[in-house]
């Protein structure tokens, strides 16, 4: 639900992976049986993953099929407040973790932008699954910032991150007692156990999962509205990746990573990953007045076009 920085590019190929394999699943089924009869309305209150990462022994694959779930409603225009609480706990601790181990608690900062809602979701979420040392150390990382003047917020939400930031700097302070607190308190155990023993757990394979999210959208009165003021409230990234798929005829499908450390022609720029409505991962850099779309797995250039500031 949320574009992930990496620090490291092996750190984010490793990361991207783990998250494309998730995304694909839920769009196409794979690996689940194909024939499912419809299925019953689900209550939106409840937390929904597809039977293939129940059955997993990898603690980590439930957790994956909750945000793929919630992931795929976003795309849809539902809001936060229309889906299951406890599924964006779960999300939203996870999201911290990852955030965390991908760059420390200045890039979970930094990419959050401290908004209000994604970070009461991080407090309920720790709490719930029982991470309470880990949500006695949120609170002293966010104590950090919340002694920030408003200009050190400001320049740090509008830094570019890299290179040298003060701001970044005194945010990482507590990022090694959290390596040291996750050998006694593992957060993905913990979120793993915890959405397994909630009673409003649904377990259904994936194609039901995509039912259910057809469903859902059918029955949104005001889609039209949503869908045109997601659209011109999207970022310029967005904007040129969907002008670069028309370009070649192909359907934007979701963006599922930023990457700050894609190296073009000896510089670091964000390479913006996305898939397209086949599955297909794509990634597109936007430097020097051109938008350039490359081949995920080949790193072959699709087509690039005239990208001016003031676009």
């Amino acid at each position: 639900m949320s574009n992930d920085f990496s620090q490291s590019k092996s750190g984010f190929k490793r990361m991207f992976i783990v998250a494309l394999t998730a995304l694909k699943g839920l769009c196409t089924g794979q690996s689940e049986e194909s024939k499912t009869q419809a299925i019953t309305p689900i209550n939106a209150h409840n937390v929904v993953v597809s039977k293939t990462s129940f059955d997993s022994h990898d603690s980590y694959a439930v957790i994956q099929s909750n945000g793929s779930f919630l992931s795929a409603l976003e795309r849809e225009h539902f809001r936060e407040d229309e889906l299951s609480q406890d599924a964006l706990r779960c999300y939203y601790a996870d999201y911290y973790c990852g955030q965390i181990h991908n760059g420390g608690f200045s890039q979970f900062a930094y990419n959050t932008k401290w908004n209000a809602t994604k970070i009461r979701y991080v407090r309920e979420g720790l709490k719930a699954i029982g991470a309470h040392q880990h949500l006695q150390l949120f609170e002293e990382s966010a104590d950090i910032l919340d002694r920030f003047t408003p200009a050190q917020r400001e320049r740090y939400f509008d830094s570019e991150y890299f290179g040298e930031n003060a701001e970044r700097d005194l945010l990482g302070k507590f990022d090694d007692t959290f390596y040291k607190l996750e050998k006694t308190e593992d957060i993905v155990e913990l979120n793993n156990k915890w959405l397994r023993s909630l009673p409003n757990l649904t377990v259904i394979t994936i194609k039901e999962m995509q039912a259910e999210i057809d469903r859902r959208v059918a029955a949104m009165p005001n889609r039209e509205r949503r869908v045109a003021e997601a659209l011109a409230k999207e970022p310029r990234y967005k904007k040129l990746i969907r002008a670069l798929c028309t370009k070649v005829g192909r359907q934007f499908d979701q963006i599922t990573a930023g990457d700050p450390s894609y190296q073009y022609q000896g510089r670091s720029i964000i390479a913006w990953h996305f898939l397209t409505k086949n599955g297909n991962h794509c990634y597109m850099v936007d430097v020097g007045g051109a938008a350039i779309m490359f081949d995920g797995d080949t790193d072959k250039e699709i087509v690039r076009m005239d990208a001016p500031e003031s676009l």
